[in-house]
C-alpha cells in the first residue's frame, strides 16, 4: 500500500481479516493463516547475542538456523512431541528474544486458463507500452527481482535477460533457481522477455531480471524464506522487486519490506484473487508496498466464478490480468490470469523509469507510476487506475478509447473530437444479441472525413483486425444498419480520415420481426470438404492484399457468423484480385459466404455474397 504525499504514514494497514492475536508482548500469532507445522520464527532484539539466544533454543530441544544475512532472525523446528502454540510461549522466554511468530505460508495468486499459445499479447497495447518503447525498451543495468518459484533461464524469451549468477534458491539453500513450477517463469517474461525473436516480449525487455526463488514446486512459500529474498535481492542491488504472492499479514515480512525500501528498491506485490471487497492480501497491503488488482480486456476489474482481483484499500493500481500470454519452462508458452500476471505490469513499468530516470528515488518513481496511471470510475476500487507505460516514461500520452482494448460502454448518444495529427481513433462498446438490428450513424463537422467502422465480438484491435461493416462515404451521415449475427459486444470506431473537429455518434440496437429469407443458392453440395475460387474488386492496385472469406449459416429466420478463412490469392490486378480457399463445412444448411480483401492500410472492401447448400 503507497501512502499518498501529504497523507499520515504512520501505524500498521488494516489488515484483511482478523491477524495478530498477542500471546504476550513478544509472541505474535495469527491464529486462522496457515503456516509450517513444527516451524517458528524468532526475531532477536537488538544488541543480543545470536549465540546465547540460540544456545537456550537448543537447550530445549529445537534445532536453530540463522537467516543468511541477517542474523537475529532464527528459523527454529520445534522439538518433536511439543506443540507450536507451547514452545511459542517457551521460546518467548529465551533471552534476547523480541518476537516469536508462526512461518507464514504465502501462495502463488494466479489462476491456469487452460489453453497456451494466444495469438497476441493484449495487454502490451492495453498499457501502451509500445509507445513507451519509442522511449526505452530498459537499461541493462536495471536489475528486477522476481520472488517465485524460480525462472527457467534457458528459455529462449529469456536467454541473457536473467543474472544466474545472482540467482539464489531459498527453498533448498543453494544458489541454482531454476524454476520447477512455472509461475515464476511467467512472471519473468512478462517482465522481461527480449524482443524481436519471435517469441513474446516484455514490458521492460532490456531490463535484467534477478532470480529469487521463494516457492516450491507446488506454488507455496514461507514467510522466513520469503523475507530472507527480500532483503537478499535489496542486497543484491535490485531496484525493483517483484511479488507475485499473497498471504496474511506478518510482522517479519513487513520488516523485510521496510528493509527493501530502506534500501531504496520499488517493491511491486500482487493484490490477491478473492474478489474480496475487504482490500488486498499481504504484502501488497503493507506501508511502501504498491499494491497491484487486475483488469481484464475491457477495463474492468477481473471478476470469474471463484473470486477475482481484490480491490479497496491497499490496491494502488490495476493492470491486465486476464489471459496473459508468456513464458514457461522448457521453451513453451501458456495464457494464465490472476494478480500475479498484473503485478509484473506495473514491476517492468517501474523499471522503464528507472531507466530513463536513474537518478531519481523509489518514491519518485513510484509517483510517476501512479500519477500517470489511466483513471478508473470510483466503484471499480482500483486505486490510481490502470498502469501506463507511456505517461510514465514521458511519451505522448494518446487516448485509451483508441482501440479496443478499452473501448468503453456507454449510452447513445456520444460525442469527441478527432484529428488525423491529435486523436485519431474512438472506439466504444455495445451489447446486442443475435437477430438483433444494430443501427449506427456518425456525423462530423465540416471539413472533417470521419469514416464509421463495425467490428464482430472477439476482435482484438481496430489497427489489425477487419471490420465486419463500414460507412467511410463523401457525405455525412455515415450510417451502417446490420442485423447482429452472433451474441456478444460489437465495437464502433470513429477514424479521422482527414482534418479536425467534432463528431456526433448516435446508435439503437433493437430487436426486429422481419424473417430475411436466404437468397436462391448458388451451389449445391454433398461434400464437406471442398475448394472455393472467386474474386474481389481492390479499392489500391498496389501492396500486400489479404483475401479473408466469412462464412454465415442460416439459423432460425437469419445468418449466424461461424468462421472466418483466410484465402491464397493467386493473382492481382488494379481490377480484381482472384482468390481460393479450402475449407469444409460440416453442418448440413444454407450457408452464406463473403469475400473481405484488405492491405492493412487503405479501406477494404468486400464482394457480393455467394451461397452455398450443404445436404
Amino acid at each position: 500500500m503507497i501512502v499518498p504525499p501529504g497523507s499520515a504514514s504512520g501505524g500498521t494497514p488494516v489488515p484483511v481479516r482478523p491477524v495478530s492475536s498477542v500471546v504476550s508482548s513478544r509472541v505474535v500469532v495469527d491464529p486462522l493463516a496457515p503456516a509450517v507445522a513444527g516451524e517458528l520464527v524468532v526475531v532477536l532484539e537488538d544488541g543480543a547475542a545470536a549465540s546465547t539466544s540460540e544456545q537456550a533454543l537448543e537447550a530445549r530441544g529445537a534445532t536453530v538456523e540463522r537467516m543468511p544475512g541477517d542474523e537475529d532472525t532464527l528459523l527454529v523446528t520445534t522439538p518433536r512431541g511439543v506443540s507450536d502454540p507451547v514452545f511459542d510461549a517457551i521460546a518467548s522466554q529465551a533471552p534476547g528474544v523480541a518476537r516469536v511468530q508462526p512461518n507464514y505460508i504465502y501462495r502463488a495468486t494466479y489462476d491456469p486458463t487452460g489453453d497456451n499459445r494466444y495469438p497476441e499479447q493484449w495487454g502490451l497495447p492495453a498499457i501502451h507500452a509500445p509507445a513507451a518503447w519509442d522511449i526505452s525498451l530498459g537499461a541493462s543495468a536495471i536489475l528486477v527481482a522476481v520472488l517465485d518459484t524460480g525462472v527457467d533461464a534457458s528459455h529462449p524469451d529469456l536467454i541473457g535477460r536473467v543474472d544466474t549468477a545472482l540467482g539464489r534458491d531459498f527453498v533448498n539453500d543453494d544458489n541454482d533457481a531454476t524454476d520447477d513450477n512455472g509461475h515464476g517463469t511467467h512472471v519473468a517474461g512478462i517482465i522481461a522477455a527480449t524482443e524481436g525473436n519471435g517469441g513474446t516480449v516484455g514490458v521492460a525487455p532490456g531490463c535484467r531480471v534477478l532470480p529469487v526463488k521463494v516457492m516450491a514446486a507446488d506454488g507455496t512459500g514461507d514467510s522466513y524464506d520469503i523475507a530472507a529474498g527480500i532483503e537478499y535481492a535489496a542486497d543484491a542491488g535490485a531496484r525493483v522487486i517483484n511479488l507475485s504472492l499473497a498471504g496474511p499479514s506478518d510482522q517479519l515480512m513487513s520488516d523485510a519490506v521496510s528493509y527493501a525500501r530502506s534500501k531504496g528498491c520499488v517493491v511491486v506485490a500482487a493484490a490477491g484473487n478473492e474478489g474480496s471487497p475487504d482490500g488486498a492480501d499481504y504484502p501488497a497491503r503493507y506501508e511502501g508496498v504498491v499494491g497491484v488488482g487486475a483488469v481484464d480486456r475491457t477495463g474492468a476489474r477481473w471478476v470469474y466464478t471463484r473470486g477475482g482481483s481484490n480491490y479497496g484499500s491497499g490496491v494502488d493500481i490495476a493492470a491486465p490480468g486476464v489471459d496473459i500470454l508468456s513464458t514457461v519452462p522448457g521453451g513453451g508458452y501458456a495464457s494464465v490470469s490472476g494478480t500475479s500476471m498484473a503485478s509484473p505490469f506495473v514491476a517492468g513499468v517501474a523499471a522503464l523509469v528507472w531507466s530513463v530516470n536513474a537518478t531519481w528515488s523509489a518514491t519518485q518513481v513510484e509517483e510517476r507510476v501512479l500519477s500517470t496511471a489511466e483513471a478508473l470510475p470510483a466503484s471499480q476500487q482500483l486505486g490510481a487506475g490502470i498502469v501506463r507505460a507511456d505517461g510514465a516514461v514521458g511519451a505522448t500520452v494518446l487516448h485509451t478509447d483508441n482501440d479496443i482494448a478499452y473501448a468503453p460502454a456507454l449510452p447513445s448518444p456520444v460525442q469527441g473530437q478527432l484529428g488525423v495529427a491529435t486523436d485519431q481513433d474512438d472506439v466504444y462498446r455495445i451489447h446486442a444479441e443475435a437477430g438483433q438490428q444494430i443501427a449506427v450513424s456518425l456525423k462530423g463537422s465540416a471539413y472533417t472525413d470521419f469514416a464509421l467502422y463495425m467490428y464482430a465480438p472477439g476482435s482484438t484491435s481496430v489497427h489489425t483486425d477487419a471490420p465486419m461493416a463500414q460507412a467511410d462515404g463523401p457525405t455525412y451521415p455515415r450510417a451502417i444498419s446490420v442485423r447482429a449475427p452472433i451474441s456478444g459486444d460489437y465495437y464502433l470506431q470513429a477514424h479521422a480520415q482527414a482534418g479536425e473537429g467534432t463528431y456526433s455518434l448516435i446508435w439503437s440496437v433493437k430487436s426486429s420481426a422481419i424473417v430475411v429469407r436466404p437468397a436462391a443458392p448458388a451451389r449445391v453440395t454433398r461434400r464437406r470438404t471442398f475448394t472455393l475460387y472467386g474474386y474481389v474488386a481492390p479499392r489500391h492496385s498496389s501492396g500486400y492484399y489479404l483475401v479473408t472469406l466469412f462464412f454465415y449459416r442460416w439459423e432460425k429466420g437469419h445468418y449466424v457468423y461461424h468462421k472466418k478463412v483466410t484465402a491464397r490469392r493467386y493473382y492481382y490486378s488494379a481490377a480484381k484480385s482472384k482468390y481460393l480457399a479450402r475449407t469444409s463445412l460440416a453442418t448440413p444448411g444454407i450457408w452464406r459466404v463473403r469475400a473481405f480483401h484488405s492491405d492493412g492500410v487503405h479501406a477494404p472492401t468486400y464482394s457480393a455474397y455467394r451461397y452455398i447448400v450443404v445436404r
